[in-house]
């Protein structure tokens, strides 16, 4: 069961990210509580993410190729989100160590977490417009990229500034949240398609 932190906790940890996201790392870090409690509630972002996951989940699917029933289709796209919030994590607390900077797991895992919340208020508003087909097929292939490169952008700064590390291995880092996150996704659609 996820911990509901305290709606101050909550807030504070949504103004950081917004801190990291205008570039203000100092007044960010001073947000996040960096703590084994702040460190667990900042995976209550999830469930703030979660409805708007539901959209693009709803978005994704109505391309088609899904074959299982809604009752499935639930389960295996509830268990890939939460694999998805819990792979990377995981991943970089070895990673961490192997860039010398296990002292910095904590903070950036909390950071990262409530970036989330940042992440899909910049992806999704973008991701409905280029549904409904905003500027025609182009448009909305262009939309499509610029809203990806403008969180993984937005995660890279965040991942270097909290981690401490040149921009290179951060950019490193971003991408393979990306790809855990496509191969993720990708296994769950395999799944779907019977």
């Amino acid at each position: 069961m996820l911990p509901v932190p305290p709606a101050q906790e909550t807030l504070s940890g949504l103004y950081g990210a917004w801190r990291l996201l205008r570039r203000d790392p100092q007044q960010a870090m001073a947000c996040f509580r960096e703590d084994a409690a702040g460190f667990w509630n900042s995976f209550f972002a999830a469930v703030l993410v979660a409805p708007g996951y539901a959209v693009l989940v709803g978005l994704h699917l109505a391309g088609g190729g899904v074959s299982a029933d809604w009752a499935s289709t639930f389960l295996i796209h509830t268990e890939a989100y939460v694999l998805t919030w819990l792979a990377f994590p995981l991943a970089m607390f070895y990673l961490a160590n192997g860039l010398q900077r296990p002292e910095r797991w904590v903070p950036f895992v909390i950071a990262l977490n409530w970036s989330k919340v940042i992440q899909l208020a910049i992806y999704l508003p973008l991701s409905l417009l280029a549904a409904i087909g905003f500027g025609g097929p182009q448009g909305s292939a262009l939309i499509t990229m610029v809203a990806l490169a403008v969180v993984l952008i937005y995660q890279w700064y965040v991942t270097r500034t909290v981690l401490q590390i040149d921009g290179l291995p951060a950019a490193g880092l971003t991408l393979l949240d990306f790809i855990l996150g496509l191969f993720i996704t990708s296994t769950a659609d395999a799944a779907l398609a019977g």
